[in-house]
């Protein structure tokens, strides 16, 4: 859920416009953990978006992917792979999101 609304927040997760059904089923509570930037991004998208609150929104993402009509990125790196990306996109402005180096993807 987090990586969903953060791919929503940064504009690269489109928000499905068709849902299953317009009334709830049986709810029980989940935490949602964001950083500050990505839940400020979400709700952003969110008003604009015209979908009622964050929940609402985590409902519709949780159900677009279930129904397999969203497919949020993930890759799975070693520990080194992550400190030697995060190092090389803080000193390169310009570097691809996303993009290990030649000497870590190996």
């Amino acid at each position: 859920m987090s990586r969903a609304l953060a791919e929503y927040a940064a504009g690269t997760l489109p928000l499905p416009r068709s849902v299953t059904s317009t009334k709830a089923g049986n709810r029980r509570g989940r935490s949602v953990f964001a950083t500050d930037e990505v839940w400020s991004g979400a709700d952003e998208r969110r008003v604009k978006d015209a979908v009622r609150s964050m929940s609402a929104l985590c409902e519709v993402l949780l159900d677009a992917y279930a129904r397999g009509d969203i497919h949020p990125y993930a890759r799975m790196v070693t520990t080194a792979q992550r400190e030697v990306l995060a190092a090389s996109q803080s000193t390169e402005s310009d570097a691809s999101v996303g993009t290990l180096p030649a000497s870590v993807a190996a």
